[in-house]
């Protein structure tokens, strides 16, 4: 429910920025995509290997109700909404589902984070435009490059949705196998944190690469940047699981309540 929460703040945050209005079965939609896919990847491993997990009843009532909720807005969804939720679904399977040499491509190096990042920029700047659930007149794959700075955005977003991911990477060492060869471990806890902070200082290097370009980076983006860092730099495998879990996570939502409040 935390991640779900926090990742519709960044789903508003992103509709703010690209001036994109959808209607509240949009945000249905969205928030239960997470809630599923987030249930599926780390709980139907442990669920296949009759592992027990807290909470599990209510895990799999939640998880079972937003599935069905999801399937009937899924179905009034136009067909480039169903490719693009496909496409999202492909990724989670590659991810988890071992189909290379008995492994999915989550053991792969490095690979895990860019599933990872480019299926949450699918979600969240490429769906409310597709979205039959969108206030705009027209919904098509043209309208997706209609979006002033599309590609800009995309890669900010990218390069965002990256760095945020280092902290859980570096609290993940302690359980994470070996064989995952995340980027902490392959690189070091100080070398990661260092790619984690030079990713963030290219979100506004590419605005001032950019002409013409919209203002995006107000107060609020450059606060956000330096929170991000600062939890990226005292980050380690030694903090409890809740400074990921919970201060991480709400990095979004403090940055909603900045644009909220500006």
């Amino acid at each position: 429910m935390h991640v779900a929460l926090c990742f519709m703040a960044l789903f508003k945050v992103v509709l703010i920025y690209c001036d994109i209005t959808v209607l509240f079965y949009a945000h249905v939609t969205v928030f239960c995509t997470v809630v599923v896919g987030y249930n599926l990847i780390k709980y139907v491993a442990m669920w296949s290997q009759k592992k027990r997990f807290a909470y599990r009843n209510a895990i799999v009532a939640l998880t079972l109700g937003c599935m069905v909720l999801f399937l009937l807005l899924f179905i009034n969804e136009q067909p480039l909404a169903w490719a693009l939720f496909m496409l999202i679904a492909a990724l989670s399977l590659v991810y988890t589902v071992p189909l290379f040499h008995k492994q999915g491509l989550r053991y792969f190096p490095v690979v895990k984070l860019f599933i990872v990042a480019i299926s949450w920029v699918l979600l969240l700047l490429f769906y409310p435009v597709l979205t039959v659930y969108n206030d705009q007149a027209s919904v098509s794959a043209v309208a997706v490059f209609e979006i002033p700075f599309i590609e800009l955005r995309a890669a900010q977003l990218v390069l965002f949705v990256l760095a945020l991911c280092i902290p859980f990477e570096i609290r993940d060492l302690k359980y994470d196998e070996i064989t995952l060869r995340t980027l902490p471990q392959l690189v070091g806890i100080k070398t990661a944190k260092i790619i984690g902070l030079l990713l963030l200082l290219h979100i506004p290097l590419l605005e001032f690469l950019e002409e013409n370009t919209s203002t995006f980076l107000g107060v609020e983006v450059l606060v956000i940047i330096t929170i991000t860092g600062m939890a990226i730099w005292f980050s380690d495998q030694f903090k409890t699981d809740y400074y990921a879990s919970f201060f991480v996570e709400a990095i979004p939502v403090l940055w909603l309540f900045l644009l909220w409040f500006k």
